[in-house]
């Protein structure tokens, strides 16, 4: 069960986080002043969209059938000035969690998978890009370069979440692999120049610091602010009615009006409920999955005596004993959309609820055992990378 709320919590993120938004500019607002890398962040941002567009295909053509892209004077000058300016980082002192952070989504403040993360691409087309602008310097300036790059991969691994340090890792990847397309073509006092600009490289941070970050900015907050609101918002609503708190009345959208009248089942799976609307005196019959004035019967069960309908964002469960129409709360809406944006089944819906439901202290308790077991699964994962020791070279023919 843990491990699928980790899952959850790390595909969440990849398809939630904006990495990279129409307005480049407004979103590096919320980069740290203190993140030594906004200026040639802003530099890059700064550029027309038709100079941006061209480098990076530049860097990676779009098309290979073409000749390869040829960029004008000014547009290689703004390469070597992008590349100047990330050289220029080098000496920047190491970074912290906290120059990293991501900005809220004022959208979504409550929603950690909702937050800004403008730097990630940006930064991997300026690597790409000054990677590229190396392969026409001189030995000694290419080595500074990739250092650079390489420095700004071990600078953005300081970041709080999962995708941040992966980028980190990938950026550090492209300088050492442009290095090593170079080295057979290094002298003796370029390759100890190499050598000596990549040991000098700033330490990486620690497994438990980066682990750690995506915990505690995402992790916890996912199960604080969206599961827990939402477990026990769908546990009300199988409760008594007469102990659920109705919502005040301004608070009810398209339910203010609608009693059940009465339900149906035809055999055969076809089953319809019927409802009257007290302001109109119509009655709406509804049959599951189909439209009706804009509302949906979404699904009936009849074991817990309880039916689901929908209109627009907002969704009610109707408790057929007592004929109660409660509009769900938007936590329990919150949730159950994470849900079907992830293609959950309802087989898996049920263990969650099972679980809350199961727990001696109710949804409280079992959001607080996920996380325990999520801190005791994270230590046994860093324990194990510490102790992880090089797989032997299987023997080779020329060994013998």
């Amino acid at each position: 069960m843990l491990r699928k709320v980790a899952q959850l919590c790390l595909l969440a993120f990849a398809l939630s986080v904006r990495l990279l938004a129409a307005d480049l500019l407004e979103d590096l607002k919320g980069i740290p002043e203190s993140n030594p890398y906004r200026p040639v962040l802003v530099q890059y941002a700064s550029l027309s969209p038709e100079d941006r567009a061209a480098l990076e295909n530049w860097v990676s053509p779009t098309d290979d059938t073409t000749p390869l892209p040829v960029l004008t004077t000014e547009q290689k000058a703004l390469a070597r000035d992008l590349t100047a300016a990330l050289v220029a980082t080098t000496s920047a002192p190491p970074t912290t969690a906290a120059d990293w952070a991501p900005a809220t989504n004022p959208a979504d403040p409550d929603n950690p998978f909702a937050a800004l993360i403008p730097t990630v691409r940006p930064f991997r087309n300026l690597s790409r890009i000054a990677a590229k602008n190396a392969e026409i310097q001189s030995p000694s300036e290419a080595i500074e370069t990739y250092a650079a790059i390489a420095q700004l991969g071990r600078q953005q691994r300081a970041g709080p979440s999962l995708i941040q340090q992966l980028t980190g890792v990938a950026i550090e990847g492209i300088a050492q692999a442009e290095a090593a397309e170079r080295i057979g073509n290094l002298s003796a006092a370029q390759l100890q120049q190499l050598s000596a600009a990549f040991n000098g490289l700033q330490a990486a941070p620690s497994l438990t610091d980066s682990l750690s970050g995506e915990r505690d900015l995402f992790f916890i907050p996912f199960m604080k602010k969206t599961v827990l609101p939402g477990l026990r918002a769908l546990l009300d609503e199988e409760a008594d009615p007469a102990l659920i708190t109705a919502p005040a009345e301004s608070e009810r959208t398209f339910t203010r009006d609608l009693r059940l009248s009465g339900m149906l089942d035809l055999g055969d799976g076809e089953r319809r409920v019927l409802l009257e609307n007290l302001e109109t005196g119509v009655v709406l019959t509804l049959l599951e999955n189909r439209a009706v004035e804009g509302i949906i019967l979404t699904s009936i069960d009849f074991e817990k005596r309880l039916a689901y309908i929908r209109h627009e964002d907002r969704e009610a469960v109707i408790h057929l004993q007592s004929k109660h129409i409660v509009e769900r709360s938007r936590a329990a809406q919150k949730l159950l959309k994470m849900f079907d944006d992830f293609s959950l089944s309802p087989a898996a819906r049920t263990r969650w609820l099972d679980g809350a439901r199961a727990h001696s202290k109710g949804a409280e308790g079992y959001v607080r055992s996920l996380i325990h077991e999520y801190n005791v699964s994270l230590a046994v994962q860093i324990l194990r990378a510490r102790q992880a020791r090089p797989m032997p070279l299987a023997k080779s023919d020329d060994d013998t």
